[in-house]
Parts: structure tokens; C-alpha cells; sequence
């Protein structure tokens, strides 16, 4: 049987599949090989990434370690007002090299901010009598207050008493004098709070053998009804007696 012969177009249209066919299977394969060389290297980059991390995480905690051996850690105490115990609010870590004053310094900004209204708390020095070492805190109204309370005070002087009170209602709340020196339980937890925070008696390292609180540039006397913050509050450690006050 003779078969007939195949048009030229069929022939020509027959050949251009092919060759269409053959372009498409050259390019899913060079497309494959494309994504099996990124997957390589992927993986590569990725496991040198990884072991590059590693690295750098080892490292880090090694410098944070050894920081963390020049640091020494603080509590910031508060008051139960059921119990007027002291509590824990938190630790804070100070660094060794700071002076005492310093150190000092930022426990009273510390718990100015958590219990008394970012009132100013100073460490106005620390000083050497009888071989104990003694800081000397500064307890301090904001300006505002303090230049209301003067006028209060001139308003009083002249018997003008109602215009004097009326000054009250001026004032800014976080006060010293009107706020947290007021009230037998919020006398008694302020003390608390400024005593144990400076005296720091779980603190195992060289430390002050006592502190020392003034107002406004001025020795905190017995005057004040709810607090006891007067004269030299000496420090004993966990190991020993409670500190003479509170």
C-alpha cells in the first residue's frame, strides 16, 4: 500500500510543533535546574546563616555575662498598708564602679517614680561620723508646692486663714507635707518605704551603716505626727536585727 504524499504545509506545520515542543522542554528544564541552584544555595546560605547566629548569640551572652559580673542587684522596697510591713516592688541591677552617693542616687529616683510621684528625693552626701558611714536624703516639694506653700504660710501669718486654705486646691497632689507624710497607715508606709530602700539590709556587699532624711534642706524633726523619719536610721542586715526604724 502506497501511502500519499504529505502536503508541505502539513510537513512545515508538523516540524513547527516540534520545534515548539522541544523550546517548551528546554525551558521547563533549564527553569528546574534554576530553582534546584537556588535551593542549594539557599540551604548553604541558610546553614552558614545559621551557624552565623550561633556564633553571635554565644558571643553576646558571653559579654552579657561578664557585664552582668560588675553589676550588683537592689531592691526597691513598698509597704503592705494591711500588714505596714515591707514588700519586694523590684530589683533593679546597679553597676559596681558608681560611687555610693550614685548608687544612692538612683535608688531614690527609682522609688520616687514607683511610690511618691517622681517627687525630687536628693542625695544631698555621704559623710563619715564615728566610723559609720551616714547618707544624707533630701526630701523636696515641686517648685509649684513650694512656692505655695509659702504664700500659704505669709497668708497665715497675716490671719488671712481662709484664703490661705483656698491655696490647697492650687496645689499639685504628690506633696511631702500634704500627701505623704499625712495619715498614721501613709505616714507609717512612707517611712517604711524610704528607710528599707536605702538601708538596704539584703544587700551582702559594702553598703552605709545608716541614713539620714531632711525636708526641704531641713533635719526631719518628731514634729511630724505619722512619720518617723527623724535622726540617724542605722542599717542591720538580714542576719542580724531589724534597722531601729520603722
Amino acid at each position: 500500500m502506497i501511502s500519499s504524499p504529505v502536503p508541505s504545509n502539513v510537513r512545515r506545520r508538523n516540524t513547527e510543533e516540534r520545534n515548539i515542543q522541544a523550546e517548551e522542554t528546554e525551558r521547563t528544564s533549564s527553569i528546574w535546574k534554576l530553582v534546584v541552584a537556588v535551593v542549594i544555595t539557599a540551604i548553604a546560605l541558610g546553614s552558614g546563616a545559621y551557624w552565623r547566629y550561633r556564633s553571635a548569640t554565644r558571643d553576646l551572652r558571653q559579654r552579657l555575662e561578664s557585664q552582668l559580673t560588675e553589676y550588683s542587684f537592689f531592691t526597691v522596697y513598698g509597704a503592705d498598708p494591711y500588714t505596714l510591713s515591707a514588700t519586694t516592688d523590684f530589683s533593679m541591677a546597679i553597676p559596681e564602679g558608681l560611687q555610693l552617693a550614685q548608687r544612692l542616687q538612683i535608688l531614690a529616683s527609682a522609688l520616687s517614680g514607683r511610690r511618691f510621684g517622681n517627687l525630687p528625693i536628693e542625695v544631698i552626701g555621704v559623710e563619715e561620723r564615728d566610723g559609720k558611714t551616714i547618707a544624707l536624703v533630701n526630701l523636696l516639694e515641686t517648685d509649684r508646692n513650694r512656692d505655695l506653700f509659702a504664700e500659704q504660710k505669709r497668708l497665715w501669718d497675716e490671719g488671712k486663714r481662709e484664703q490661705a486654705d483656698s491655696l490647697y486646691l492650687r496645689m499639685q497632689r504628690a506633696s511631702w507635707r500634704t500627701l505623704y507624710f499625712q495619715g498614721s497607715c501613709g505616714g507609717t508606709c512612707t517611712t517604711i518605704m524610704l528607710v528599707q530602700t536605702f538601708l538596704q539590709k539584703g544587700y551582702d556587699g559594702t553598703w552605709l551603716d545608716g541614713v539620714e532624711f531632711y525636708y526641704e534642706g531641713e533635719p526631719i524633726s518628731d514634729e511630724w505626727d505619722h512619720i518617723r523619719l527623724s535622726g540617724v536610721k542605722l542599717r542591720q542586715t538580714e542576719r542580724g536585727s531589724e534597722p531601729s526604724s520603722p
